[in-house]
C-alpha cells in the first residue's frame, strides 16, 4: 500500500469513529498585477509629470513624447512673489505648468504641473482619463489591478511634509512642496502590500511599501490621475427624480433608473474633455460641454455655437441652458461669460480680481440672469439673479464644485470637494459627507424636483443620496 492510500484509510477511519481531525490550511496568494510599462527618466529638469504621462500612454499603447505633453499643458513663466524663504504668488498649476521647465524649484524658478492638465493631455492623445484628489489608496490600487496607470503627485524620494501655501494670480490657494514630484504606478502586489512604481526622476520603476508610498501622497492631498478611465463630471436627474444620467470626460452618458440616452460623443475624438452636461427643458436633449468650450447637441438640443475654435484666457468650466433651451450661456475659470442663442449677457467678473477661479454658471428659472460660482465659495449674481449666502468669508477644508438651485431659484445649495454642503435660502440642508469624505474628490451636486433631497457625484462616478433623493446606481 502507497502512502498516499494509508494516510486516506486513516483519515477515513477518524471520521468512522467520530474523531475530530486538523487539516493543515492552504493559503492562497493573489499574483501581483504588473503592466507592460517603460521606464523612462525625464528629459528636462522639472518635466517629471509629462515623462509620468508619457509612461502611462505607453502602458495604454500610445505614443507620446515629454515634448508633446509640455505642449499640451502649456506654461506660465511669470517670476514668483518669494517672502520669507517660501512662494507667496505664483500661477496655477492646476491649470498650466507653473515657471521654467530646466529651472530649480529650490531657487522657485520653476515647480510643476497638478492633474487637471495632465488629465486634459491625456485626453487630447486619444486616452480617457480622470483627474482626482483625494483619492483614496484603495481605489488608486484597484485601477492599477485592473490594468489602468495611475499617475501620482509625491515628493522626490517619497519624502514627506514640508507643505505650503502661496495664492495663484487667479486667487486659488495652492498647496506647494519644494520637492514636489510625479511617479506612475504600474503595479500592485495586495498580498506583499507594495505597489510598483514607475519613477521619471531616477528613470527606473521599483517596488515599494505602500505606507511609505501612502505618506508622500497624502502631502499633496492624494491627487492623481487615472489614464485609461473617464471620470465622471456631471449628473442630471430625470423630471420625476427617478433615475439620472451621468456623464464622463470622455463624452459618455450612461443611464439610471428611468433616464433616457439621446446619444454621446464616445466614439468621437475630443480636443478637450466633457466637463459637464445640461438638459433642455422637455427632458429630451442635452449638450455635453467640453473645457474648449466644444458643444455636442444630443436629442432636441440645437446647436447655437461654441467657444471651441477660439483662443481663450481660461478653460471653460461650466455652462447653463436658457428657460427654453434656445440658447445657453458658457463660464471661464476667469469669470468671462460667453453667450449663444437667446441667452442674454448679464454681466461677468472677467475684469475682475477674483480671490478664487470661478467653478460653475447656474441661470435662474427666468432665463433672466445667473449666478456665477468661485472655488472659494464667493456667489455673484447678475440679471435677476438674487444673492441668499456664500462661503466667500469662510475658511473651507476643500474648494467649492458646484451649485444648485432650490425650486423657483429660491435659494441654493454649495457642495465643497469634500462633500461638505452649505445652504443658503429655501434650501434645505439633508446632510453631507464633510466628516466622512467620500473615495474620489465631489464634483456635482443635483437637486430632487421637489427640492426635498440631493444627489453627489464623484469623479469616480460614486453617487450618494441624501433626503429623499434615490440611490439607482453607480458611474
Amino acid at each position: 500500500m502507497t502512502k498516499g492510500r494509508i494516510a486516506c484509510t486513516a483519515v477515513a477511519a477518524a471520521l468512522l469513529s467520530g474523531l475530530a481531525i486538523t487539516v493543515p490550511a492552504t493559503s492562497v496568494h493573489a499574483a501581483p498585477a504588473v503592466m507592460a510599462a517603460p521606464s523612462i527618466r525625464q528629459a528636462h529638469g522639472l518635466d517629471c509629470e509629462a515623462t509620468a504621462l508619457q509612461i502611462a500612454l505607453a502602458a495604454r499603447g500610445v505614443a507620446a513624447s515629454q515634448d508633446w505633453v509640455i505642449g499640451q499643458v502649456g506654461a506660465d513663466l511669470r517670476r514668483a512673489a518669494v517672502a520669507g524663504g517660501g512662494v507667496t504668488q505664483w500661477g496655477d498649476p492646476y491649470v498650466t505648468f507653473v515657471g521654467d521647465i530646466n529651472a530649480a524649484e529650490k531657487d522657485f524658478t520653476g515647480y510643476g504641473v497638478y492633474a487637471p492638465p495632465i488629465a486634459r493631455a491625456s485626453q487630447i492623445a486619444g486616452v480617457p482619463a480622470a483627474a482626482h484628489l483625494r483619492w483614496s489608496p484603495a481605489a488608486a490600487y484597484a485601477a492599477v489591478q485592473r490594468g489602468y496607470p495611475v499617475i501620482a503627485w509625491v515628493q522626490v524620494g517619497l519624502a514627506t511634509g514640508g507643505t505650503r501655501t502661496w495664492t495663484a494670480w487667479d486667487g486659488r490657494q495652492v498647496p506647494y512642496v519644494v520637492a514636489e514630484h510625479a511617479v506612475t504606478l504600474v503595479g500592485v502586489d495586495t498580498d506583499a502590500g507594495q505597489v510598483l512604481i514607475a519613477d521619471p526622476h531616477t528613470g527606473t520603476t521599483y517596488w515599494t511599501p505602500m505606507p511609505r508610498f501612502e505618506a508622500s501622497w497624502l502631502t499633496l492631498q492624494n491627487m492623481a490621475v487615472a489614464v485609461g478611465i473617464p471620470g465622471s463630471v456631471g449628473l442630471s436627474p430625470s423630471p420625476d427624480g427617478k433615475g439620472y444620467l451621468i456623464a464622463t470626460s470622455a463624452g459618455t452618458v450612461s443611464t439610471f433608473g428611468d433616464a433616457t440616452s439621446h446619444g454621446d460623443t464616445a466614439a468621437q475624438h475630443l480636443n478637450g474633455p466633457v466637463l459637464g452636461i445640461e438638459r433642455t427643458t422637455d427632458f429630451t436633449g442635452y449638450w455635453l460641454v467640453a473645457d474648449d468650450g466644444g458643444i455636442f447637441s444630443f436629442g432636441d438640443a440645437a446647436f447655437y455655437g461654441s467657444t471651441g475654435a477660439q483662443h481663450l484666457n481660461a478653460p471653460v468650466v461650466g455652462m447653463a441652458a436658457t428657460a427654453g433651451s434656445k440658447g445657453y450661456w458658457l463660464v471661464a475659470a476667469d469669470g468671462g461669460v460667453f453667450s449663444f442663442g437667446d441667452a442674454a449677457f448679464y454681466g461677468s467678473t472677467g475684469a475682475m480680481h477674483l480671490n478664487a477661479p470661478m467653478v460653475a454658471l447656474q441661470a435662474t428659472p427666468s432665463g433672466h440672469g445667473y449666478w456665477l460660482i468661485a472655488a472659494d465659495g464667493g456667489v455673484f449674481c447678475f440679471g435677476d439673479a438674487a444673492f441668499y449666502g456664500s462661503t466667500g468669508a469662510m475658511h473651507l477644508n476643500a474648494p467649492v464644485v458646484g451649485m444648485s438651485l432650490a425650486p423657483g431659484g429660491s435659494g441654493y445649495r454649495l457642495v465643497a470637494g469634500d462633500g461638505g454642503i452649505f445652504s443658503f435660502g429655501q434650501a434645505p440642508f439633508y446632510g453631507s459627507r464633510g466628516d466622512n469624505p467620500p473615495p474620489s474628490d465631489v464634483v456635482q451636486i443635483a437637486t430632487t424636483p421637489d427640492n426635498g433631497g440631493y444627489w453627489m457625484l464623484g469623479s469616480d462616478g460614486h453617487v450618494d443620496a441624501f433626503g429623499d433623493a434615490a440611490f439607482f446606481g453607480n458611474g
